[in-house]
Parts: structure tokens; C-alpha cells; sequence
């Protein structure tokens, strides 16, 4: 009897003791693999472009890590995603843009000479007409073409930019003597002042000349007859030094502001005009100021005018920038 009851007790604990394990085994598996699964769902909604889908981490082991690890891998692919389409936008509509820029000088290109060689247009004055036009699209057409030629160059990390010590007053005397001709055929007065002993910035001179005939060419351009351009420098504190461009002109309403440096953008209301550009300008001007790490700031008043304000580094604050080649 005795010993029967041993085997009896024996035999329920060992009953107990598998169905405790059993049930240890079972919590510990459910434990392990409901993360797991949720990890497997993840992944699976992350393959089908659900960039969003989290796993949740509730625990600190291996496996909330790798939990972790999978959360900051559909953070970082919804990211790259979202960059990827925003290139891919970009990369259409530059495309578009192109397309319907090359469309306008194409087409009266080919329209005029069809014409004159299939002897539709027979008067002397008619064809010297059509010559006229021809040649003055296919000039617009070849300053579209640089244009593009020279955008994609700036934008090269390998696009040669060697900087030396330029005083902007110097450069400033050339491009007015270039555009002071325009101005006055536009009937617009254009001022220059600049402050006694300005110090050299660390630039690029040829870079720096087309800078400042992009700002005042497009200032000269958009303010009407009688106007006032206004080229100013001065020093601002003792290691920058800013270069501002004022006119007088039509401004730009305040929704297009964050938009003027993108390629082909054109304020369509404000600055619609016949000898208006591409909209490369201010595009091709940003790539400038960031090759010279200066900064930009812009604003305008409808009907009152537009005020750009770039500011450089001198020298002595210019020290971490060195030059590329």
C-alpha cells in the first residue's frame, strides 16, 4: 500500500509536472512567435508599399531588437521613397518643361521654312520677314540650350569652381557697364552704392559676374520704364558682407516666393512678358550662391518691387571653405 501510494503520487507529479511544462512551453512559444509573426506581417506590408506599417516592440531581448531593426528599415525605405518620387516628379516635369520650350522655336522654325521652300511665301519682304524670325528663334533656342549646358555643370560635383580673393565692387563696375545700355533704352535709372574699405570675399569671379547679371538683368527686365534698380554692398558684422538687389518693379505675389529658384518656373500673372526667359536664370543664380556656401533671402511686394539679399563670407570667415577643383 505504501509503496502504491508513492507510485500514485509519483505518477501525479510526473502528470503535473508535463502538463506544467507543456503549458510553460506553450506561453514561452505564443511569447516568441506572435512577435514574430507580427514581424512577418510587417514585412509583407512593407513589400507591398505600406512604408507606414510598424511592428510592436514589447520587449527590450533579441527579438525587440530585431523589432527595432525593422522599424527603422521601413523609417528609413519610406524616406528613400519618398525622395525617389519627389526626383521622379522632378525629373518629369523637367522633361515636360524642356519639351515644351524646344516646341515653340521648333515649330516656327519649321513652319517659315517649310513655307519658303515650298514657294508659299514669294514676296521679298515676306521671306526677309520669315528669315528674321527664324533667325532670331534659332538664336533663343541656342540660349536655351546653354542654359541647360550651363545648370547641369553647376549642378556636377565635378564642376570646376576655383575661389580666390574678388572684390564684389570690381565685378559690380563691369556687369553695370554691360547692362547700363539695356537700362537706358528701358528708360530705368540704376543706382550703385557700396561701403568705404568692403572686404574681398573668398569667390569666384567669373561665377560672381554672372550672378550679378542674372539678379540685374531680371530686375532691369520686370521693372517698367522710369523705374529704379538699386545695386547696394555692405558690410554686415566683420565676416560677411552683403550683396542686395532692389527694384522698383511689378513683384512677385508671396505663394510663387518659395518657388523662383526651381528650373522653369515663371510667375505666370507677374512676369509673363515678350522677351521673357526659359525660367533657368534664377536657377542657374541659386547653384552660384551654393557653390560660394552664401545664403539667399528674397522678398516682394506686388506692385512695389522685389529685394534679393545675398550674403557672403569675407575671407576671415571663409576659413573652412576651401576651394574646388
Amino acid at each position: 500500500d505504501f509503496l502504491h501510494h508513492i507510485f500514485v503520487f509519483i505518477a501525479l507529479g510526473g502528470i503535473a509536472g508535463i502538463i506544467l511544462s507543456f503549458l510553460s512551453v506553450r506561453f514561452l512559444t505564443r511569447g516568441l512567435v506572435r512577435p514574430l509573426r507580427s514581424m512577418q506581417e510587417t514585412t509583407g506590408a512593407i513589400a507591398r508599399g505600406e512604408y507606414g506599417a510598424r511592428v510592436t516592440v514589447e520587449s527590450t531581448d533579441e527579438v525587440g531588437q530585431l523589432g527595432d531593426s525593422i522599424n527603422q528599415l521601413a523609417q528609413d525605405l519610406g524616406q528613400f521613397m519618398l525622395e525617389a518620387g519627389k526626383t521622379e516628379k522632378l525629373r518629369r516635369d523637367f522633361f515636360a518643361n524642356v519639351s515644351h520650350e524646344l516646341r515653340t522655336p521648333l515649330s516656327v522654325i519649321r513652319g517659315y521654312s517649310e513655307a519658303i521652300v515650298d514657294g508659299t511665301m514669294t514676296e521679298e519682304k515676306q521671306t526677309g520677314n520669315a528669315l528674321r524670325l527664324i533667325r532670331d528663334e534659332a538664336v533663343r533656342l541656342e540660349r536655351l540650350i546653354k542654359s541647360l549646358l550651363e545648370l547641369s555643370r553647376l549642378q556636377s560635383a565635378s564642376a570646376p569652381c576655383p575661389l580666390a580673393p574678388v572684390s564684389l565692387p570690381d565685378i559690380a563696375g563691369h556687369v553695370l557697364n554691360l547692362l547700363l545700355p539695356l537700362a537706358d533704352s528701358r528708360h530705368i535709372e540704376v543706382k550703385f552704392a557700396t561701403d568705404p574699405d568692403l572686404p574681398p570675399i573668398l569667390g569666384n569671379r567669373d561665377r560672381l559676374t554672372q550672378l550679378l547679371l542674372i539678379l540685374l538683368d531680371n530686375a532691369i527686365k520686370y521693372t517698367p520704364p522710369n523705374g529704379i534698380v538699386s545695386l547696394t554692398f555692405r558690410q554686415d558684422g566683420s565676416h560677411a558682407v552683403v550683396c542686395s538687389v532692389q527694384d522698383t518693379g511689378v513683384g512677385i505675389p508671396a505663394e510663387d516666393l518659395p518657388f523662383v529658384w526651381e528650373r522653369f518656373y515663371k510667375v505666370d500673372k507677374a512676369h509673363q512678358h515678350e522677351d521673357g526667359g526659359a525660367g533657368l536664370g534664377l536657377a542657374i543664380a541659386r547653384q552660384i550662391i551654393d557653390l560660394h556656401k552664401a545664403s539667399v533671402e528674397i522678398t516682394s511686394e506686388l506692385g512695389k518691387g522685389t529685394l534679393i539679399q545675398v550674403k557672403f563670407r569675407t575671407i576671415a570667415g571663409a576659413k573652412d571653405c576651401q576651394p574646388s577643383s
